[in-house]
């Protein structure tokens, strides 16, 4: 369903023009504001993100910028911007002084997809059905009874809105250390420690090996069958034909 942003551009008047930015998912409205973040330009200054849904900058007209995107405009902001190309609106508000109704915004329980941060990871089918690290036998299992925080970290660096081109490693805390998880014969564990991939993998590239159908020994350095179901990468899935499909959740 679409996903809404208000976006304020103060002017240094405090009254300033709103806008409502309107994006096909939330991914593409946090890849723009990476991109409006990471790409300087004198038209956006002072970006402030106080939520996912609401955006503050000090003076710039986002209109114009949605334009640009839309026609597959080379400025080096637009440019960097093109995978958002007919995937984003804006609506020029009423400014706060006229008495005009505002929109109220749908409640999207939207997550705020910041880097170095802990979240848990469950099943979109069944919520139920979360990631859990049991230290007993080193897997990433899924359960119904438990579930385990994951601390996310992109190659962007910590405290940075993470898009779905991020490589990430993930990270469990155990009872006295934090452990870096790995992908032992595609079974998420401890073990194995040299594991990156695309953050929006996360949501479709990993499914549940049911316990039993895996001998002992075999996945994760060798270590004995878990008592769960382990957590499994898929290489051949896509967000078209997903292996599962999973949140980030917190």
């Amino acid at each position: 369903m679409p996903y809404y942003t208000y976006a304020f551009a103060r002017n240094g008047n405090g009254l300033g023009q709103r806008y409502l930015i309107i994006t096909d998912r939330q991914e593409t409205a946090d890849f723009i504001y990476r991109g409006l973040s990471q790409n300087e330009d004198p038209h956006f200054t002072g970006l402030e993100r106080v939520s996912p849904q609401m955006w503050l900058w000090n003076r710039g007209r986002i209109q114009d910028l949605v334009r640009d995107i839309n026609r597959g405009g080379v400025f080096p902001v637009v440019s960097s911007l093109h995978q958002a190309k007919g995937k984003v609106l804006v609506q020029v508000l009423p400014k706060a002084d006229n008495g005009a109704a505002f929109p109220i915004l749908p409640n999207n329980d939207s997550v705020d997809y910041i880097g170095g941060r802990t979240f848990f990871i469950r099943n979109k089918m069944n919520p139920q059905l979360f990631w859990y690290y049991g230290e007993d036998n080193n897997f990433i299992t899924a359960s119904t009874r438990y579930r385990s925080g994951f601390l996310i970290q992109p190659s962007s660096g910590p405290g940075t809105v993470m898009v779905d081109a991020d490589r990430v490693e993930l990270y469990v805390y155990g009872s006295q250390t934090q452990q870096r998880i790995g992908n032992g014969q595609n079974f998420l564990s401890t073990v194995d420690n040299n594991f990156t991939f695309p953050f929006g993998a996360l949501k479709f590239r990993f499914f549940v090996t049911a316990a039993g159908t895996i001998a002992a020994g075999g996945g994760g350095g060798g270590v004995a069958a878990p008592a769960g179901d382990r957590i499994t990468w898929s290489g051949n899935s896509s967000s078209d034909n997903p292996a599962d499909i999973w949140e980030v959740y917190r």
